[in-house]
């Protein structure tokens, strides 16, 4: 059974539900947050001939004409608004994008402690060079005056890309669509 060519280019709900969420149902254009009502294929429906997650972000309509129609906005930075999000919702916080942005340009930054940057170091593309502050804490028992728990906290440290940072920076600037797979 044939279908209607504008059966193709409607978006199932799924997809349409990942993609809002995705943008917490606002404009991919982080200082527009006007609540989307659009979607925005990135690399145009006529040429992918197909509705993925990764290829369609949510716009609102002004910012919408200037993407498709005006050419105001470009594929490159829809797509640098798109994996910004996967980065937001999906495994790095804010701050440790910042450090993956000034680690793409510099080798080493003085990074605010190793909870700040757990998911990087946990995921393994940075590590620690060199510590500069740390903090212990010890909980006593108060009756038998006995430690009960001990430990030491990295406030403060030198971090650099590893390896699988470096491949992982490298996949960034190239735009791999679904960047976190490199993890």
């Amino acid at each position: 059974m044939d279908q209607k060519k504008e059966d193709y280019r409607y978006i199932p709900t799924e997809i349409r539900r990942a993609v809002l969420i995705e943008a917490g149902h606002a404009c991919v254009i982080p200082t527009c947050q006007f609540p989307a009502t659009e979607f925005a294929h990135i690399i145009p429906f006529s040429e992918v001939k197909q509705h993925t997650v990764d290829n369609i972000v949510c716009l609102c309509p002004n910012h919408h004409t200037m993407y498709d129609i005006l050419k105001k906005i470009d594929r490159k930075a829809i797509r640098t608004y798109k994996l910004n999000l996967q980065f937001l919702n999906k495994r790095y916080t804010v701050y440790e994008m910042r450090i993956l942005r000034l680690l793409s340009e510099k080798m080493t930054v003085v990074a605010s402690g190793e909870i700040e940057t757990m998911n990087l170091l946990k995921d393994g593309l940075i590590y620690n060079a060199k510590t500069f502050e740390t903090q212990s804490i010890n909980i006593t028992d108060n009756s038998s005056g006995h430690i009960i728990f001990n430990d030491i906290f990295v406030q403060s440290f030198a971090a650099k890309l590893t390896e699988k940072g470096k491949e992982f920076i490298r996949h960034w600037r190239d735009e791999v669509t679904d960047l976190l797979n490199v993890i």
